[in-house]
This record gives structure tokens, C-alpha cells and sequence, in this order.
């Protein structure tokens, strides 16, 4: 728990020993009051923390330290006006002569001066209790429209108990994903909204040190995945948001604040083609082929411990209308199973790439010794087949599943 101690400063004088409390400083309490930290002032000051235990405990030892001068020990005990006295029991200098002189000083002065300070006990009420996830989002004004969409969607009591994670958007990532204000989280229905909030959370509290060097995938409180990448520089990536303030300490967990909103992943990677509008040709390949290649239609809707993730350049309707060989739907079914099959496994990458992380190079495709070549401009990606003369665009990206990613491009690749 949170205790308060008193930060007090006292210093020789000619006159005596003048005492000042200086501010109200936070410990950490673990067994009694403890000082986690001193510090030390110029020649001559003597820097005082003072510690007062709860009522019911017995008054611990109160510290000061001054070097390289003076160490002090005061003895602290409840005085009936309901202040702490405060008087030197021992000292210790670093100098043997300063020893001699300090200890006669205070020897001297102990019988007859006593110090009064103010108790200022170790809180157990809620204002010093450690503050929750909510809490903090609560406090924090830079989640203003995310405390809204909480608060909206009635998750608040989700992130209080437990061990958790959160990957929180701050206001310019929910701005930037439409919500300009606090009031804007309204428009998205409230499950729909509880679903996006959730699939921010982690049913485990973890810091940014534990996070394992590479890609990993990990699930979320609403059954979802999340693809985190902790790069070779340090950055840390969640389904291509950018970390940027890592390790917020709650009572119940750990804040990460991140730089957009993320979209709850869609299913299997073949639940996300079947249910798009634009994809209804690719969909019809697949179904198409899968009496003689089921191996693809398993490697799409795979969500086994031991399958891999996958990245799919999904060709959309549009793609394969530009086609030679499959602009119809009609085509589609009368292909030839095998030769679609190899078409349809060089649209398949390895791994879950996000835009962010491909490379200018060549990439290797699930069809035998055959690989695609990727160049990257900005923003602009192209890939391009060894069959096509001009690379294909990816128009939508980063469309997270819970085996892979999918990124839809203009063009159907040719081997």
C-alpha cells in the first residue's frame, strides 16, 4: 500500500535545532513504513524524513542522514496531543571530533527539547491506495475519449480486478480512427464498442522487458489475437500500433499507451475473405479447389497450437475481373484445380507480415521455389509476380485475423 511520510529539514543553529516541514512525499509500505529513499542536503543541513506508523502499530524508528557530517537516530513516540515527539537517541558523525562534539550538543539538549511534527500516518483510506487501471485512465486527461468509450460501454469493472494489460489508445489515436471527441464513442453500438475495448486487454499483467525479442501472437480477454513485434531497436508494435509510452505500474496491472485504436481480429483468415463483399471470385477459387487441395483451406483456418500464422494478398473482385484467365466467376469453375491451386498458394506468404515490417526484396510464397518481389515507397507497397509486368498495389492493409494478416491488392499474381 501507499503510505505518506513527511519531508522535513533541520539544521544547527547557534540557538538550538530549527525544524521545518518541507512537503508530503509517497512510500511504498510493505511491512510497517519504510523510506525508500534520503536525500542530502548542503554542509550544515540536515535532512529529516519522518515516518509515523498506523495507530495500532507500534512507532518505528524515524532516520535522517546528512553527509558527509551527520547521522542521526531519533526515537519517535505518540505524544497525547496526538503529535509525534520526535528526540535524538544516538549519533554518528563521520569525523571522530564532529562525533564528539555532535553527541555532547544533542546529549545536552535531548532532556529539555523535544520535536513536535505534525503525524502524518500510512494511509489505508482510497486516497492513498495504489490506483487502478480505471484509476488512471480516469486521472489521465490524454485518455479522455478512451475514460468516454469505458465508461459508455460499461467494461470499467472489467479492468479493476485481476492481473491485466492494457493497450491504451490515447485521444490523438481515437482521433485519428474518427472519434474527435468524448461524445463520438456513442455512435458504435455498445457490444460492438465493449468488443474493440476488450480486445485491448491481456488477461496478464506484462512489462515491456518481458516482452520476447521478434514477433509473438498473443490472445486478448475477447478470445482475439494480437500480433506484438518488439523490434530490433526497441520499438515495440501491436498489430501495428507504435508503443509509445511503455510500462504505466497500476495496483492490478500495467498501461501500455498506444498510437491508434485496434480492430478486433476477424475470425479465421478464411472467415475474413468468405465475409467480405469484395472478395467473392477468391472466395469461389478457393471452394474450387479445395476437393483437390484441402491443404489450403486448412492452412486458412487453422488456429491450432501448431499452425502457423499466414499472410494473405487477397486479389479483390475487381483484380480478378482484370484477369486473362479468371475475370469471371464462371471461369473460376471451370479451371483446372491444380493450376488454380498454384495460383492461389503463391498469394500466400509465411508468417504474419504487417505493412510496417516488409522490406524491399523478394519473399518466399507456400508454392515450391517460388517467391514474389516487394518494393516499398513510403507508404506505397507493390508486389510483384514473376508473370506480371507490372506489380500489384496493396489497397487495404493489416486486416488482422486469428491466424494471420490479410491485405487486399489490385491485381492477381501469376507465377
Amino acid at each position: 500500500m501507499l503510505g505518506q511520510i513527511a519531508r522535513v529539514n533541520v539544521f544547527l543553529h547557534p540557538r538550538g535545532i530549527v525544524l521545518t516541514i518541507i512537503k508530503i512525499i509517497s512510500v511504498t509500505e510493505q511491512q510497517g513504513c519504510e523510506v525508500t529513499k534520503f536525500r542530502t542536503g548542503i554542509q550544515g543541513r540536515l535532512p529529516l524524513v519522518v515516518i509515523s506508523s498506523q495507530p495500532d502499530h507500534q512507532p518505528p524508528i524515524a532516520r535522517a542522514a546528512a553527509y558527509p557530517v551527520l547521522r542521526t537516530i531519533f526515537a519517535q513516540k505518540k505524544h497525547k496531543s496526538g503529535l509525534y515527539v520526535l528526540k535524538p537517541t544516538h549519533i554518528h558523525c563521520s569525523s571522530p571530533v564532529m562525533h564528539k562534539a555532535f553527541s555532547h550538543f544533542f546529549c545536552r539538549i535531548s532532556a529539555l527539547f523535544f520535536v513536535l511534527v505534525t503525524a502524518v500516518s500510512c494511509q489505508t483510506d482510497e486516497d492513498a491506495s495504489p490506483k487502478t487501471i480505471p484509476d488512471v485512465v480516469q486521472e489521465d486527461p490524454q485518455f479522455s475519449i478512451l475514460r468516454a468509450a469505458i465508461t459508455y460501454a460499461g467494461v470499467s469493472d472489467n479492468l479493476k480486478g485481476g492481473n491485466l494489460t492494457l493497450f491504451a489508445p490515447d485521444n490523438t489515436a481515437f482521433q485519428a480512427s474518427g472519434f474527435l471527441d468524448e461524445a463520438a464513442v456513442t455512435s458504435v453500438p455498445k457490444e460492438q464498442l465493449r468488443s474493440i475495448l476488450l480486445y485491448h486487454v491481456l488477461s496478464a499483467g506484462v512489462n515491456s522487458t518481458e516482452i520476447p525479442a521478434g514477433q509473438s501472437q498473443v490472445e486478448t480477454a475477447s478470445r482475439g489475437v494480437l500480433y506484438v513485434n518488439n523490434s530490433s531497436n526497441g520499438t515495440i508494435f501491436v498489430n501495428g500500433a507504435r508503443v509509445t509510452r511503455a510500462d504505466v505500474q497500476t495496483a492490478n496491472g500495467i498501461i501500455h499507451v498506444i498510437d491508434k485504436v485496434l480492430t478486433p481480429s476477424a475470425g479465421t483468415t478464411l472467415q475474413a475473405i468468405e465475409t467480405n463483399p469484395n472478395l467473392t471470385f477468391l472466395t469461389a477459387a478457393i471452394r474450387r479447389i479445395e476437393s483437390v487441395n484441402p491443404t489450403i483451406t486448412a492452412t486458412l483456418s487453422s488456429t491450432s497450437a501448431s499452425s502457423q500464422p499466414v499472410t494473405v494478398l487477397a486479389p479483390d473482385d475487381n483484380a480478378f475481373r482484370a484477369s486473362r484467365t479468371y475475370n469471371t466467376l464462371a471461369s473460376i469453375q471451370a479451371a483446372n484445380p491444380q493450376a488454380l491451386a498454384s495460383v492461389l498458394l503463391y498469394h500466400v506468404l509465411p508468417g504474419a507480415t504487417m505493412s510496417y515490417q516488409f522490406q524491399p526484396g523478394s519473399v518466399n510464397t507456400l508454392l515450391t521455389n517460388s517467391r514474389v518481389v516487394v518494393n516499398v515507397s513510403g507508404s506505397l507497397i507493390t508486389v510483384k509476380g514473376n508473370g506480371n509486368t507490372i506489380p500489384a498495389t496493396i489497397r487495404r492493409a493489416d486486416q488482422v485475423t486469428n491466424n494471420g494478416i490479410l491485405h487486399v491488392i489490385d491485381q492477381v499474381l501469376i507465377p
